[in-house]
Order: structure tokens, then sequence, then C-alpha cells
């Protein structure tokens, strides 16, 4: 019951992530290393390294589905589990190893929008983060969230700028056939809070529904996007089983500012079949020496043709170099 696991291990291996554990600058940067420190990483990096191993066996992540448990005890048993959740674990977690700012972590400051460009404003709101968070899963993952609240009543405007390692973006109902950048339109389209959310404007104090719009800042090496297959009705869950269709390439920068250009070339892509209560995820990988398309399925490897828009969770793109 692992696939969830192995998927998302075999579309890490494909980006620059995997190339960077399979070099060994990483060593220099675990915390801790010598008081038992570092597991995640290590056991990330034996897997991409023995991925690229030119021998007929499968490749066993016991030692780091056991390293990744004992941060998160959801991952610990044998059950099936969502890859989703996992990627998180994952790159928090091998983050938190390789962090060179874990130790010196200054004060978390509350920082002011004054009037400020989103430019100097989302600056400010980086500078806070990388001060406590600098690893390599930073500088190949991250990116920002950035949020707008509006205040009908006087206009006033609340921006925020949250760091990102990825994206969760809804699926839009439509009278067409869904693609991915209709996912990332829907996720920065303008939404009026409902009553159960009212806003209280830091202005003219009212409380009120107030129009919220999010989009990004930035471009990240390395652009993960999940699809939001799974949703709750109360004490109810289901999956959207709608196609959402995706090229080969991605421009990002429609939904992204400061930044320019940004094209990103599809790698990996994590499948779903099956329910919320039960399924097996596979992965479509782009080889790294031959540029084909692999399907892999836990030990299961072979050469793929067009992946399925009916069954894709999570997308792995990397962005081209200027």
């Amino acid at each position: 019951n692992t696939c969830y696991l192995n998927s998302v291990l075999q579309c890490l291996a494909v980006t620059p992530v995997g190339k960077y554990f399979r070099a060994d600058q990483w060593l220099d940067s675990v915390v801790d290393r010598y008081t038992g420190g570092g597991k995640v990483a290590e056991g990330f990096t034996y897997v991409m390294r023995e991925l690229v191993v030119d021998a007929s066996y499968a490749v066993t992540p016991s030692g780091l589905k056991g390293a990744v448990g004992r941060i998160n005890e959801s991952f610990a048993g044998q059950s099936q589990q969502d890859a989703n959740e996992l990627l998180q674990t994952l790159v928090d977690g091998i983050h938190e190893d390789v962090n060179v700012n874990s130790k010196n972590r200054p004060p978390h400051k509350e920082i002011s929008d004054n009037g400020c460009s989103d430019e100097e404003l989302a600056h400010k709101f980086w500078a806070q983060y990388v001060s406590r968070n600098r690893s390599v899963m930073v500088d190949l993952l991250a990116f920002q969230e950035r949020s707008v609240i509006v205040c009908p009543n006087c206009n006033h405007a609340t921006r925020s700028f949250s760091p990102l390692m990825s994206v969760q973006v809804p699926i839009p109902l439509m009278n067409r056939a869904v693609s991915i950048e209709d996912c990332l339109a829907a996720y920065c389209a303008p939404e009026v809070l409902d009553a159960s959310s009212l806003y209280t404007c830091e202005k003219c104090k009212g409380k009120v529904r107030a129009t919220k719009q999010l989009g990004f800042v930035g471009a990240p090496t390395v652009l993960v996007i999940t699809l939001k297959r799974f949703k709750s009705y109360g004490n109810f869950a289901d999956k959207i089983n709608a196609p959402v269709a995706f090229q080969p390439q991605l421009d990002f920068s429609p939904f992204s500012t400061m930044d320019g250009a940004a094209t990103y070339d599809l790698t990996g892509i994590v499948n779903h079949q099956g329910n919320m209560h039960g399924g097996h995820y596979t992965a479509d990988v782009k080889g790294l020496q031959d540029g084909r398309w692999a399907y892999c399925s836990d030990d299961v490897v072979k050469h793929s043709s067009n992946p399925s828009f009916n069954l894709a969770y999570i997308l792995f793109y990397v962005r081209r170099r200027k």
C-alpha cells in the first residue's frame, strides 16, 4: 500500500530536486547530522540514487517511509494514504533536515501593509520567510501566494504574501473541456466571502462580505500543482473524476506577477484511480536520458503513450531556462 509514496518519488526523481540529492553537496547543510538528524533527506537520497542505477531490481523505499512515519504518524502504518499529503510531509521533512537557518530563526514580526508597492511588500514577506527557512527545497520549489482582500464599504485593500512549495487548484465546472489553465484561472478569480466568513476591515472596522483574490508572485524552478479531486460535504466525501487537459508545456506568466515569462515543461504526473475509500496511485514520468514517457505502477515500469486526463492528480513541471 505504498503506491502513494512510490508515485511521488518517481515524479520527484525527474526534477532538479532529484538531481540535487543524487550529488553530495546536500550533506554540508544537514542539521544535526551526527546526532541522528537528516534521516528523511538521507532516505530520499538513497532512493533518488538507486533509481538511476542500471539494474533489474526494484528500489525499496522502506527506509524513507520509516523516516517519514517518524515525523508524521499517519504514514507509519501500512494503510493507504493520500499522495498529496505525503508530498507535503516529505517536502517539509527534507526542508527541515537541510534548513541552514533552523537553529537561528529570528522572531516572527507583523509586516505592515503601509502603501508600498506589491514588489516591495512581497520582498519584505520573502525576506522574513528566508531568514527562518533557507534550504535547497526553498530554492527549487518555493514561491509566493498574493492575497488581496478589499472592503466593499471603504475600498480599503489588505495585502499579504505567503510562501508556497506547491499549490492546490480547484476543478471548475464548465460547459466545455477543462484545462489546467482553467484550474489556475479559477484559483486566481475574485470571490465574495460568504456570510460565514465575514471580514473585519482594519480601516473602517466593519464586518463585511469582502472580496478576496489570490495570485502568485514568482515562478519556482519546480512547479507542483495538485488538482482538488477530493471534496468533503459534512460527513460525506466524494471524488471529482472530471478530466483536466494539460499540454507538454505550461505558460505560468498569466497567473504570476513580477517575474516575466515563465514557461514550464511537464515532467511527471501522479495519477489516482478509484474513489475516496480505496484506489491505486501510479505515475507517468519523462525519462531523464531519452526523454520518453514511462508508466510506473509500483515495481512495474514500461513505456507509455498518452497520460490520462481523467486520472491526473498531481502535476510536476520544470521551468525552462531563460
